[in-house]
């Protein structure tokens, strides 16, 4: 079998109609004082980004993250973590199917599918979205002549796979009579792999998460987590994004069946 790193640096498989109801896009970097990168500066920023139909909450920031990545054979795992910024702003856009959330230590991109027919807007819109306004972030930290310093790159899926009547199940690795269609309702599992991506220096995780959902299927998470060197010229985090995505659907596809891929119409396996 070939490991994942190998597997991830393939072209990215895609699907007409991928179950996914839910995509994060997000990045963290090394939280910036308040005269840098306050609430002030913060609710500017927002003011831009939210247009002339503003949709915009402010709450409290969420808590920093830590991040385990084995390094090597035997190599011990290491975890970072910075202190608790004050403030994050929660902006709506699309009739609040794209989200996007900032405070001075990350800036995240959701997609929600907030109704049953509305399509994905595939990962490179998402991508492009994320882009703009990581940009314009930096410049507005630049007029205060400080600049960004990325740490972790996040991409998570959320998918709703539903096999309720269905003669297979869809887990890959249980086809070989670790559960069966009739215990599907009780399964629940989750699993965390290493990854190193060739082209990045720093390494991280992929966390794959299924639990049952309303009885009708299972939702499945596939995050992958990658640390950046913060140094200029180091890891471009747009770039980082690309790579976990790639990660991420590379193990979606190896955690589940080609019965339940050729439904979802598989593209590019």
């Amino acid at each position: 079998m070939r490991s994942l790193v190998e597997h991830h640096q393939q072209p990215s498989a895609s699907f007409a109609t991928p179950p996914v109801i839910e995509v994060v896009l997000a990045v963290e970097f090394v939280p910036l004082p308040v005269g840098v990168l306050g609430a002030l500066h913060l609710a500017r920023i927002v003011d831009r980004w939210a247009g002339s139909e503003p949709d915009v909450e402010e709450t409290v920031a969420a808590p920093p993250n830590t991040l385990e990545v084995v390094t090597g054979v035997g190599a011990l795992p290491f975890s970072f973590g910075f202190g608790s910024p004050g403030v994050r702003f929660l902006v709506y856009t699309e009739h609040r199917s794209l989200l996007v959330q900032v405070q001075n230590d990350r800036l995240v991109l959701n997609w929600r599918r907030v109704h049953e027919h509305l399509l994905y807007p595939r990962f490179d819109f998402l991508r492009e979205e994320f882009d703009r306004l990581w940009n314009d972030l930096c410049r507005e930290v630049a007029l205060r002549e400080d600049a960004l310093q990325p740490v972790i790159a996040e991409v998570t899926y959320v998918n709703e796979i539903h096999h309720a009547g269905r003669s297979e199940q869809p887990f890959a690795h249980l086809s070989a009579g670790a559960a069966t269609v009739a215990t599907l309702p009780t399964l629940r599992f989750q699993y965390q792999m290493p990854v190193q991506p060739a082209h990045m220096h720093g390494g991280g995780a992929v966390v794959v998460d299924a639990e049952p959902s309303g009885g009708e299927g299972h939702r499945m998470t596939v995050s992958t987590r990658l640390a950046l060197h913060s140094t200029p010229g180091a890891d471009r985090p747009v770039e980082a994004l690309v790579s976990a995505h790639d990660v991420s659907v590379a193990e979606f596809v190896r955690a589940t069946t080609d019965a339940y891929h050729r439904e979802w119409g598989a593209e590019g396996l």
